[in-house]
């Protein structure tokens, strides 16, 4: 009876994920959440230089043009409006990319961690 009481604890220790072929362990709670905060501040980086590196090229631009042709400010407005256009386009094809990558593969460890850390503290 022993022994089928340690082999019952051993096996109820083991994580149900763990025990299945294939699938990693789950990490541990604490880091849980890292990789879609990752994602998330990635996310934020990348659309903050999409925005903010044609805003500074155009505008420079136009501001040396200005300058140099006697057009102030006309050349400097010119470049700030392309360069909205510019981030904008940017902008919505990495919103495209996003949504169809959540299209094609709906369980992604953004979203599938974003569920767990909401089931977890009830909110569902």
């Amino acid at each position: 009876m022993r022994s089928e009481r340690k082999e019952e604890s051993g096996a109820e220790k083991q994580h149900p994920r763990a025990a299945s072929e294939g699938n990693p362990p789950e990490p541990p709670p604490l880091l849980r959440g890292i990789r879609s905060d990752f994602s998330a501040w990635q996310l934020a980086w990348e659309l903050g230089f999409t925005i903010a590196i044609p805003i500074v090229i155009f505008a420079l631009l136009g501001r040396w043009a200005d300058k140099a042709w006697g057009t102030s400010p006309w050349l400097l407005l010119g470049g700030i409006i392309l360069s909205i256009l510019i981030s904008s386009l940017l902008v919505y094809r990495k919103t495209v990319l996003i949504l169809k990558s959540q299209i094609t593969n709906p369980k992604s460890q953004t979203m599938s961690n974003h569920q767990n850390s909401n089931d977890q503290n009830g909110k569902v």
